[in-house]
């Protein structure tokens, strides 16, 4: 994000919701202070959203200690786990009408990408990008009319986020649209095993200096 001009508050206002309570078993370490480089799999992610927000917010469960850093914290709708109770907990807390919805475990997210789907946001409430593996849930934009039927899905126990968003109207927006700005592809690589943390790495040691520079936005 280092070098990019800051999008004004005026033009996209929206939250930024870091969902950072998962259970991270198959990578076997807690996934949002995993490292990256000089920095944590959360701050990588964080530092590249920062910028284009007023409202950066973290989603933890409850009881997780809450990791260090510019942002506020919210926490799982009480009484319901899983990624949809964490999304609602987020919405819940977010001061501005729509909300960018992110995994911690994304250090790759591009801010043109997110720009982009920014101006999709018109007569839906959720913009979700889909890719040659499915739609993309945690990479995506939603209004907080959405919280209800959100809560609506947490509280009856639904865990697939897919099966809640047919509750909403969403756009979906297909790789041929967004590709232009995000070339690399790597806006949706997430991390669930040692083997894919590595892969991120390898990638974060080809920009050292740009993550440095960028480090400091949200610690």
């Amino acid at each position: 994000l280092c070098g990019q001009r800051k999008v004004a508050l005026a033009e996209l206002p929206f939250s930024v919701v870091i969902l950072a309570g998962g259970e991270s078993r198959r990578l076997g370490q807690d996934k949002a202070s995993a490292t990256l480089g000089a920095s944590t799999l959360l701050e990588r992610t964080a530092m590249n959203v920062a910028l284009l927000t007023s409202d950066l917010l973290i989603v933890l469960q409850r009881g997780q200690p809450a990791p260090p850093g510019l942002w506020r914290i919210a926490h799982d709708l009480a009484g319901c786990r899983g990624p949809i109770a964490a999304l609602a907990g987020g919405l819940l807390a977010c001061h501005h009408a729509w909300a960018l919805v992110i995994a911690c475990d994304m250090p790759y997210v591009s801010a043109d990408l997110v720009r982009f789907l920014a101006d999709l946001r018109n007569d839906c409430q959720a913009v979700v990008p889909t890719c040659a593996l499915g739609i993309e849930p945690l990479h995506a934009f939603y209004h907080r009319s959405a919280l209800a039927p959100m809560q609506e899905a947490a509280n009856r126990g639904e865990q697939r986020l897919s099966l809640a968003l047919r509750g909403l109207r969403c756009r979906y927006v297909p790789s041929e649209q967004w590709l232009p700005y995000d070339p690399t592809q790597r806006s949706f690589y997430n991390i669930n095993t040692p083997q894919e943390l590595e892969q991120a790495r390898r990638w974060a040691q080809a920009t050292p200096e740009k993550e440095a520079a960028c480090r400091e936005q949200v610690t």
